[in-house]
């Protein structure tokens, strides 16, 4: 079974965005410009860490805020599980 994050599928949907994305569009999680030169990502509307899917929405965004989003959700997430994921925080170091 194919992942989802590698499928076909996700290829398509990417490519398909991309087709209909104009440079200078703004980016959803901050409003800046997204230019060509940039390094752009397709994320998720709902938070895969929150069980979003593609079928909830995908969209084109700044790959530094896709995975700023990504990073933070995740370190919430841990906060609620009374993890602390601090590298320096680690035991054993």
């Amino acid at each position: 079974m194919t992942s989802e994050r590698n499928s076909y599928q996700r290829k398509r949907l990417r490519s398909w965005l991309l087709a209909r994305w104009r440079p200078g569009d703004p980016c959803p999680r901050c409003g800046q410009p997204m230019w060509r030169i940039e390094d752009i990502d397709m994320g998720h509307v709902v938070p895969r860490a929150i069980g979003g899917t593609f079928r909830d929405g995908v969209r084109l965004e700044h790959r530094s805020c896709n995975r700023r989003q990504g990073q933070q959700m995740t370190a919430r997430l841990l906060a609620a599980r009374g993890v602390d994921n601090r590298p320096w925080k680690r035991r054993g170091r």
